[in-house]
Protein backbone atom coordinates (compact mmCIF):
# COMPACT_ATOMS: atom_id res chain seq x y z
CA UNK A 1 0.00 0.00 0.00
CA UNK A 2 1.07 3.90 -1.05
CA UNK A 3 2.31 5.62 2.28
CA UNK A 4 0.77 8.52 1.14
CA UNK A 5 -2.70 6.51 1.34
CA UNK A 6 -2.38 4.92 4.65
CA UNK A 7 -3.19 8.09 6.63
CA UNK A 8 -6.71 8.30 4.80
CA UNK A 9 -7.27 5.11 5.48
CA UNK A 10 -6.76 5.38 9.25
CA UNK A 11 -8.37 8.66 9.41
CA UNK A 12 -11.79 6.97 7.54
CA UNK A 13 -11.57 3.57 10.08
CA UNK A 14 -11.50 6.72 13.07
CA UNK A 15 -14.14 8.16 11.32
CA UNK A 16 -15.89 4.52 11.19
CA UNK A 17 -15.84 3.88 14.68
CA UNK A 18 -16.65 7.47 16.21
CA UNK A 19 -19.78 7.11 14.01
CA UNK A 20 -20.08 3.38 15.07
CA UNK A 21 -20.03 4.26 18.77
CA UNK A 22 -22.41 7.12 17.91
CA UNK A 23 -25.01 5.27 16.41
CA UNK A 24 -24.72 2.33 19.49
CA UNK A 25 -24.88 5.10 22.50
CA UNK A 26 -28.04 6.37 20.03
CA UNK A 27 -30.05 3.48 20.07
CA UNK A 28 -29.49 2.56 23.68
CA UNK A 29 -30.32 5.54 24.80
CA UNK A 30 -33.57 5.58 22.94
CA UNK A 31 -33.90 1.72 23.91
CA UNK A 32 -34.26 3.03 27.41
CA UNK A 33 -36.31 6.18 26.49
CA UNK A 34 -38.93 3.76 25.30
CA UNK A 35 -39.18 1.80 28.50
CA UNK A 36 -39.94 5.03 30.57
CA UNK A 37 -43.20 5.86 31.21
CA UNK A 38 -44.84 8.85 30.23
CA UNK A 39 -44.34 10.91 33.46
CA UNK A 40 -40.95 9.80 33.84
CA UNK A 41 -40.14 10.31 30.34
CA UNK A 42 -41.06 13.97 31.37
CA UNK A 43 -39.03 13.72 34.78
CA UNK A 44 -36.40 13.13 32.97
CA UNK A 45 -36.53 15.73 30.31
CA UNK A 46 -37.15 17.91 33.35
CA UNK A 47 -34.12 16.91 35.06
CA UNK A 48 -31.87 17.33 31.40
CA UNK A 49 -33.02 20.87 31.28
CA UNK A 50 -31.93 21.15 35.21
CA UNK A 51 -28.71 19.69 34.74
CA UNK A 52 -27.81 21.95 32.05
CA UNK A 53 -28.95 25.03 34.13
CA UNK A 54 -26.34 24.50 36.71
CA UNK A 55 -24.06 23.98 34.07
CA UNK A 56 -24.32 27.31 32.31
CA UNK A 57 -25.00 28.62 36.23
CA UNK A 58 -21.65 27.48 37.05
CA UNK A 59 -19.65 28.65 34.04
CA UNK A 60 -20.84 32.08 34.21
CA UNK A 61 -19.70 32.20 37.43
CA UNK A 62 -16.57 30.64 36.24
CA UNK A 63 -16.16 33.42 33.24
CA UNK A 64 -17.53 36.45 36.01
CA UNK A 65 -14.31 35.08 37.83
CA UNK A 66 -11.74 35.23 35.46
CA UNK A 67 -12.84 38.57 33.89
CA UNK A 68 -12.14 39.94 37.56
CA UNK A 69 -9.29 37.97 37.88
CA UNK A 70 -7.83 39.96 34.25
CA UNK A 71 -9.01 43.56 35.86
CA UNK A 72 -6.90 42.71 38.91
CA UNK A 73 -3.82 41.76 36.89
CA UNK A 74 -4.11 45.02 34.71
CA UNK A 75 -4.16 46.66 37.48
CA UNK A 76 -0.95 45.68 39.01
CA UNK A 77 0.70 45.54 35.71
CA UNK A 78 0.16 48.40 33.87
CA UNK A 79 0.94 48.34 30.04
CA UNK A 80 4.52 49.96 29.16
CA UNK A 81 4.59 53.15 27.61
CA UNK A 82 7.99 52.25 25.83
CA UNK A 83 10.85 49.58 25.75
CA UNK A 84 13.93 49.09 23.80
CA UNK A 85 16.49 46.05 23.90
CA UNK A 86 16.03 42.77 26.74
CA UNK A 87 14.81 44.12 29.65
CA UNK A 88 14.26 47.97 29.34
CA UNK A 89 10.99 49.54 29.56
CA UNK A 90 9.27 51.87 31.45
CA UNK A 91 5.09 52.31 32.68
CA UNK A 92 3.51 54.84 34.53
CA UNK A 93 4.70 53.31 37.75
CA UNK A 94 7.70 51.50 36.81
CA UNK A 95 11.17 51.31 35.27
CA UNK A 96 13.08 48.65 34.50
CA UNK A 97 16.75 48.15 33.08
CA UNK A 98 18.88 45.43 32.74
CA UNK A 99 16.35 43.49 33.97
CA UNK A 100 16.21 45.37 37.49
CA UNK A 101 12.91 46.76 38.54
CA UNK A 102 12.36 49.60 40.41
CA UNK A 103 9.76 51.93 41.22
CA UNK A 104 9.37 54.96 39.19
CA UNK A 105 9.64 58.52 41.42
CA UNK A 106 10.30 61.83 40.62
CA UNK A 107 13.44 62.12 40.72
CA UNK A 108 14.31 59.93 38.27
CA UNK A 109 15.91 61.29 34.91
CA UNK A 110 17.65 59.33 31.66
CA UNK A 111 19.66 60.63 28.88
CA UNK A 112 21.06 58.91 25.46
CA UNK A 113 25.31 59.01 24.70
CA UNK A 114 26.50 57.89 21.49
CA UNK A 115 29.94 57.32 20.68
CA UNK A 116 32.19 56.01 17.46
CA UNK A 117 30.56 56.22 14.02
CA UNK A 118 30.38 53.99 11.14
CA UNK A 119 34.00 54.15 8.64
CA UNK A 120 33.39 53.48 5.17
CA UNK A 121 36.25 51.93 2.65
CA UNK A 122 36.96 50.21 -0.61
CA UNK A 123 38.79 47.16 -1.52
CA UNK A 124 39.99 45.71 -4.96
CA UNK A 125 41.22 42.80 -5.86
CA UNK A 126 42.26 40.94 -9.49
CA UNK A 127 40.29 38.21 -9.67
CA UNK A 128 40.73 34.82 -11.39
CA UNK A 129 37.18 35.13 -13.86
CA UNK A 130 38.76 38.23 -15.41
CA UNK A 131 41.72 36.80 -15.80
CA UNK A 132 40.70 34.11 -17.39
CA UNK A 133 38.26 36.12 -19.92
CA UNK A 134 41.14 38.24 -20.72
CA UNK A 135 43.26 35.67 -21.80
CA UNK A 136 40.55 34.00 -24.00
CA UNK A 137 40.29 37.30 -25.73
CA UNK A 138 43.36 38.47 -26.56
CA UNK A 139 45.68 35.49 -25.71
CA UNK A 140 48.49 36.44 -23.23
CA UNK A 141 48.15 40.73 -23.32
CA UNK A 142 44.46 39.82 -22.68
CA UNK A 143 45.14 37.78 -19.79
CA UNK A 144 47.91 40.73 -18.28
CA UNK A 145 44.90 43.55 -18.77
CA UNK A 146 42.72 41.39 -17.02
CA UNK A 147 44.77 41.31 -14.70
CA UNK A 148 44.90 44.35 -14.03
CA UNK A 149 41.15 45.25 -13.96
CA UNK A 150 40.43 45.36 -10.26
CA UNK A 151 37.19 44.38 -8.62
CA UNK A 152 36.42 47.25 -6.00
CA UNK A 153 34.32 45.93 -2.61
CA UNK A 154 32.60 48.37 -0.57
CA UNK A 155 32.93 47.98 3.05
CA UNK A 156 32.08 49.56 6.06
CA UNK A 157 32.90 49.62 10.26
CA UNK A 158 29.93 50.01 12.63
CA UNK A 159 32.25 51.48 15.55
CA UNK A 160 28.98 53.32 17.15
CA UNK A 161 28.01 52.37 20.78
CA UNK A 162 24.68 53.87 22.33
CA UNK A 163 24.28 54.17 26.26
CA UNK A 164 21.25 54.85 28.15
CA UNK A 165 22.02 56.40 31.47
CA UNK A 166 18.84 56.81 34.63
CA UNK A 167 19.78 58.83 37.05
CA UNK A 168 18.16 58.86 40.67
CA UNK A 169 18.47 59.39 44.34
CA UNK A 170 20.32 55.98 45.44
CA UNK A 171 20.65 54.72 42.35
CA UNK A 172 21.77 54.58 38.81
CA UNK A 173 21.47 52.35 36.20
CA UNK A 174 23.73 52.55 32.64
CA UNK A 175 22.44 50.63 29.75
CA UNK A 176 24.27 49.49 26.45
CA UNK A 177 21.63 49.34 23.46
CA UNK A 178 22.05 47.87 20.02
CA UNK A 179 22.90 51.51 18.36
CA UNK A 180 20.82 50.12 14.97
CA UNK A 181 17.73 51.02 17.38
CA UNK A 182 18.05 54.56 17.88
CA UNK A 183 14.84 55.48 17.38
CA UNK A 184 13.13 52.94 20.58
CA UNK A 185 15.94 54.35 22.33
CA UNK A 186 15.45 58.16 22.42
CA UNK A 187 11.36 57.05 23.02
CA UNK A 188 12.19 55.12 26.30
CA UNK A 189 14.42 58.27 27.32
CA UNK A 190 11.42 60.26 26.24
CA UNK A 191 9.02 58.47 28.46
CA UNK A 192 11.13 58.16 31.49
CA UNK A 193 11.60 62.07 31.61
CA UNK A 194 7.83 62.50 31.45
CA UNK A 195 6.33 59.86 33.37
CA UNK A 196 8.61 60.57 36.25
CA UNK A 197 7.33 63.41 37.02
CA UNK A 198 3.84 62.56 37.06
CA UNK A 199 4.13 59.14 39.01
CA UNK A 200 3.17 60.39 42.22
CA UNK A 201 -0.60 60.35 40.46
CA UNK A 202 0.04 56.88 38.64
CA UNK A 203 1.03 55.57 42.09
CA UNK A 204 -2.32 56.68 43.59
CA UNK A 205 -4.41 55.83 40.98
CA UNK A 206 -2.97 52.33 40.46
CA UNK A 207 -3.40 51.83 44.56
CA UNK A 208 -7.16 52.72 43.63
CA UNK A 209 -7.55 50.68 41.01
CA UNK A 210 -6.07 47.58 42.47
CA UNK A 211 -8.28 47.98 45.61
CA UNK A 212 -11.33 47.91 43.60
CA UNK A 213 -10.66 44.79 41.35
CA UNK A 214 -9.63 42.81 44.73
CA UNK A 215 -13.02 43.76 45.85
CA UNK A 216 -15.01 43.31 43.19
CA UNK A 217 -13.01 39.59 42.52
CA UNK A 218 -14.28 38.78 46.28
CA UNK A 219 -17.58 39.94 45.22
CA UNK A 220 -17.62 38.10 42.13
CA UNK A 221 -16.23 34.65 43.73
CA UNK A 222 -19.31 34.89 46.49
CA UNK A 223 -21.98 35.49 44.30
CA UNK A 224 -22.97 31.79 43.59
CA UNK A 225 -26.71 32.87 43.83
CA UNK A 226 -27.10 31.77 40.44
CA UNK A 227 -25.47 28.25 40.98
CA UNK A 228 -26.86 27.98 44.35
CA UNK A 229 -30.45 28.54 42.76
CA UNK A 230 -29.82 26.38 39.77
CA UNK A 231 -28.53 23.60 42.19
CA UNK A 232 -31.76 24.08 44.26
CA UNK A 233 -34.32 23.78 41.44
CA UNK A 234 -31.94 20.43 40.38
CA UNK A 235 -32.08 19.05 43.91
CA UNK A 236 -36.31 19.53 43.69
CA UNK A 237 -37.07 17.40 40.87
CA UNK A 238 -35.19 14.32 42.62
CA UNK A 239 -33.34 11.17 40.56
CA UNK A 240 -33.58 11.18 37.20
CA UNK A 241 -35.68 7.94 36.07
CA UNK A 242 -32.64 7.18 33.21
CA UNK A 243 -30.19 6.81 36.42
CA UNK A 244 -31.83 3.51 37.07
CA UNK A 245 -30.24 2.03 34.33
CA UNK A 246 -27.19 2.95 34.69
CA UNK A 247 -27.24 1.63 38.37
CA UNK A 248 -28.83 -1.82 36.88
CA UNK A 249 -25.86 -2.26 34.71
CA UNK A 250 -23.20 -1.46 37.68
CA UNK A 251 -24.40 -3.56 40.02
CA UNK A 252 -23.23 -7.23 39.90
CA UNK A 253 -25.65 -10.21 40.22
CA UNK A 254 -28.16 -9.08 38.35
CA UNK A 255 -27.95 -11.94 35.58
CA UNK A 256 -30.55 -14.85 37.00
CA UNK A 257 -30.68 -18.18 35.57
CA UNK A 258 -32.63 -18.52 32.06
CA UNK A 259 -36.44 -17.60 32.93
CA UNK A 260 -35.68 -16.48 36.01
CA UNK A 261 -37.39 -12.43 36.26
CA UNK A 262 -34.87 -10.26 38.19
CA UNK A 263 -37.24 -7.34 39.53
CA UNK A 264 -35.99 -3.91 39.82
CA UNK A 265 -34.44 -4.12 36.24
CA UNK A 266 -37.46 -2.78 34.89
CA UNK A 267 -39.59 -1.13 36.89
CA UNK A 268 -41.47 2.02 36.64
CA UNK A 269 -43.45 4.41 38.74
CA UNK A 270 -46.65 2.89 40.80
CA UNK A 271 -45.45 -0.87 39.67
CA UNK A 272 -46.07 -3.59 41.63
CA UNK A 273 -43.76 -7.21 41.73
CA UNK A 274 -46.74 -8.78 39.50
CA UNK A 275 -46.47 -5.77 37.06
CA UNK A 276 -42.95 -5.82 36.32
CA UNK A 277 -43.00 -9.97 35.92
CA UNK A 278 -46.43 -9.36 33.82
CA UNK A 279 -44.30 -6.66 31.03
CA UNK A 280 -40.69 -8.84 31.52
CA UNK A 281 -42.51 -12.10 31.27
CA UNK A 282 -45.95 -11.99 29.56
CA UNK A 283 -45.96 -15.80 28.49
CA UNK A 284 -45.35 -17.12 31.81
CA UNK A 285 -48.18 -14.73 33.29
CA UNK A 286 -50.44 -16.19 31.15
CA UNK A 287 -49.29 -19.75 31.75
CA UNK A 288 -49.28 -18.42 35.76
Amino acid sequence: MDDSVVPVVVAVVVIVAAVAVFVVFAMRRSKRRAQLSPAELQRHEECRAADKAVKAARKQHEQAVRAAQRVLKDAQNPAKLAAAGRGNYVTPVEVCLNGNSRSLTPDVTAALDQTGDITAYVTNRSTLTRIVAGGAVAGVGGALVGGLAKKNTHRQIDNRELYLMVLAEGWQEVVKLDPTQGEKARALMQSINVAAPNSPTAHAQQAEAIAAAETALKQAKADTAAVDAALAAREALGEDPMDRFKKNRSTPGQSGAPGMVVLGTDERAGDTPQDVITRQDPAGSDNA
